[in-house]
């Protein structure tokens, strides 16, 4: 073959290759053995995938072959080849997707595959407080829709964990799967837990008192960093971040007594930070949250937070520590003559294990000094991209205010692709409220 044979030849091979490149995402992979029945959630606290899991269940005790996965795993061809999808979505933030979803909302949803043949449920968690309520999970729909899909019923937007919208969730359940007991609910099951000890945490704070409590619940089963724990007590039910490893019976929380503007103090945080005494009781379980854990590999983590958001990012600091990794944790609060928290454990770490930074948004001891963590970070644009490109994973607790916050700067000084890559790859993870 001559030269200008072989160079046309090689020119319609890099054709071809462009071409088949080049196709929209969604055609690239014909499906090849996909299941037709998919259970899929969208979780930032890990509710949505607990309620997606029971469905899951539901649907194999009926017989179905079906298969759960969180939807940023969710490909083209599954979707192409699924027949009928059953889709738990949170919405999280300012009606965003759960950090875990974006990279499905922003890179797929846009490729538009047609879904005639698909039919499907969702169901929505969110709270009606927030100004965008359910934002993501009515997308979804909206997105479903447009492409043909049929729903199988009406979709059911859950305002806060309703009971009423989890009892018509669960008969939708029952009637499309034939079962008329479905399996019990994988929930932990309501442990006995006694409070042990409680000290304030920052005495003669400009802001609301918080504490630092300990409770005894030898039966409460074990956790992992990033876990939460909900606390049942004269009908009102709270989630606080669990500020400890599960390696013992006593789980640590870091609780603000909240005020309310009417003079009133909230019921739950009441309760524990006032009137509970040592030695009372409480009902408690484990709600497990992997969304928020650490990385499976060991690396670096970069921990920020702020108030009580603290408290998730004591547990994953502690689970460093273990590992015999670095993190560097930056943690913002009032006063710095009196918001100092847990300064008595956290000031004995050397630099090698912890590299602490504090600041304080009532400090005046001059006008350049950062105020807030996000003002932290924007002055340290080497020092957080040095440790990204170690492999750090990044977890942020706090405000919705405080998250936001970061989230900008983050994008800022990484880029929105970095930042939309890490939160696929789980190594950017939010707890924000």
């Amino acid at each position: 073959m001559g030269d200008t044979a072989w160079a046309v030849a090689a020119s319609l091979l890099w054709l071809a290759a462009s071409c088949y490149w080049l196709r929209p995402l969604w055609r690239r992979d014909q499906p090849t053995g996909e299941y037709q029945i998919l259970v899929v959630w969208a979780s930032q606290t890990g509710q949505a995938q607990r309620l997606a899991n029971q469905a899951l269940h539901a649907l194999q005790a009926a017989g179905h072959a079906a298969a759960g996965l969180p939807l940023g795993q969710v490909t083209p061809a599954q979707l192409l080849a699924c027949r009928q999808l059953w889709l738990v979505a949170s919405t999280y933030g300012d009606g965003q997707a759960p950090d875990s979803a974006q990279t499905f909302e922003h890179r797929l949803m846009p490729q538009a595959p047609v879904l005639p043949e698909l039919s499907f449920a969702l169901l929505g968690l969110g709270d009606s407080q927030y100004p965008h309520f359910c934002a993501f999970a009515k997308r979804l729909e909206s997105w479903l829709r447009d492409r043909g899909a049929q729903p199988l019923q009406d979709s059911i937007y859950l305002d806060n964990q309703d009971p009423d919208g989890l009892v018509r969730w669960r008969a939708s359940l029952a009637q499309h799967t034939g079962l008329h007991a479905l399996p019990e609910a994988d929930e932990q099951p309501w442990q006995p837990a006694t409070l042990l000890s409680r000290s304030a945490l920052n005495p003669g704070s400009p802001g609301l008192t918080a504490y630092h409590l300990s409770l005894q619940a030898d039966a409460l089963g074990p956790w992992q960093a990033g876990d939460l724990l909900e606390l049942q007590h004269a009908d009102q039910r709270r989630l606080y971040s669990i500020a400890n490893l599960g390696a013992g019976k006593q789980v640590e929380l870091l609780v603000r007594h909240v005020m309310k503007e009417d003079g009133s103090q909230g019921l739950m945080s009441g309760w524990l930070c006032q009137q509970a005494a040592p030695g009372e009781q409480i009902e408690a379980r484990v709600h497990h949250n992997p969304s928020f854990a650490l990385p499976d590999s060991p690396a670096p983590s970069i921990l920020i937070g702020s108030g009580t958001g603290l408290a998730g990012l004591r547990a994953l600091l502690q689970e460093q520590l273990q590992r015999g990794q670095p993190s560097w944790l930056l943690f913002g609060e009032r006063s710095p003559e009196h918001d100092r928290w847990l300064a008595s454990e956290l000031d004995q770490l050397t630099p090698q294990q912890v590299l602490l930074q504090r600041c304080f948004s009532r400090d005046n001891s001059s006008a350049d000094t950062p105020r807030y963590v996000q003002e932290l970070l924007r002055e340290q644009p080497e020092r957080l991209q040095e440790w990204v490109s170690r492999g750090a994973s990044i977890r942020v607790c706090g405000s919705m205010a405080t998250g936001q916050a970061v989230d900008s700067i983050l994008q800022g000084l990484l880029g929105a692709a970095t930042i939309k890559q890490m939160a696929a790859d789980g190594r950017y993870r939010r707890d924000i409220y």
